[in-house]
């Protein structure tokens, strides 16, 4: 654990860990999400790694799974059973947007081949 500054009067015992938590499941569960696109692209833009496949359900129910999520944080007892913080929506936003960024960043990486030409092998 890295705690840089204490309040005075305080161990890292008395830290309240729910809303760090809470981020990272959320930055894990879209950084995820936006994964699945990639395993059969429907359109142009999703394609990395794999072919162009034009298969809409994988991103549908991604899109589903994402909805599902925020229901579970925005309905009380079953974010209280997953142990969810409910954080602001300017940090959901922020999450998303950190999220589509490492997207975005992913997809470069899969289409200009930079960890073939960087380990100098031919994973194809």
């Amino acid at each position: 654990m890295a705690v840089l500054e204490l309040p005075p009067g305080l161990d890292s015992s008395q830290i309240n860990h729910a809303i760090p938590r809470s981020a990272l499941v959320t930055i894990l569960v879209m950084g995820e999400l936006l994964l699945i696109p990639f395993l059969k692209p429907p359109a142009q833009a999703w394609v990395g790694g794999e072919p162009l496949s034009g298969d809409w359900r994988y991103t549908i129910v991604a899109l589903v799974l994402l909805g599902v999520y925020l229901l579970i944080v925005t309905i009380s007892p079953l974010s209280r059973f997953f142990e969810l913080y409910p954080l602001g929506v300017t940090n959901y936003l922020f999450i998303g947007l950190v999220a589509l960024e490492w997207c975005l960043i992913q997809r470069f990486v899969w289409r200009t081949r930079f960890l073939d030409r960087f380990l100098g092998v031919d994973l194809n």
